[in-house]
């Protein structure tokens, strides 16, 4: 019997480090796939939103873009626009995904609306020959308009900032 127990004793010290070999290689094969797969998807996250950032920021800038062919159709009978606002998309993207730039955005298109309100005033000046009174008011509607567009730019660039860029 004591040869028994002396054999019984002498295994443990081979079977241990295989035991726990094992343990660690089955772990291994299970933990590391679950959690390259969790850094990859939040990886495709970040840069899905990134994405989805940067088309808003474009869509922004197209806006401004489109009102200047909006103001040169409407006041000066120059070509026409056709096509959707551009801020709309702006403004879809920002509530599906940046729910802090809605007012911003909001405070944009108000002042968009505004400056083309403007224009249509303007255009029915010049229809009506009054010709000398086109410009009235531009003034005053531009500078709104350039005021919300620069607070939305500050508004993204500190929104940016606040996540060290990880939008």
């Amino acid at each position: 019997m004591s040869e028994v127990v002396s054999s019984t004793t002498e295994v443990w010290p081979v079977l241990i480090p295989a035991l726990v070999g094992g343990v660690l290689t089955l772990a291994g094969s299970v933990i590391v796939p679950a959690v390259a797969h969790y850094f990859s998807v939040k990886s495709a996250h970040q840069a899905e939103r990134r994405r989805r950032f940067e088309e808003m920021l474009a869509a922004a800038y197209e806006h401004e873009h489109w009102l200047e062919l909006q103001k040169l159709a409407k006041v000066f009978g120059e070509g026409t626009v056709t096509g959707p606002a551009p801020i709309n998309k702006a403004m879809a993207i920002a509530l599906l995904h940046f729910r802090e730039l809605v007012g911003p955005l909001r405070a944009l298109d108000l002042a968009s609306t505004q400056y083309q309100a403007w224009m249509s005033e303007a255009g029915f000046r010049r229809l009506n020959l009054q010709l000398d009174k086109v410009n009235d008011g531009f003034q005053v509607a531009y500078r709104k308009w350039g005021e919300s567009f620069s607070d939305f730019q500050d508004a993204v660039t500190k929104f940016s900032e606040d996540r060290n860029g990880k939008v």
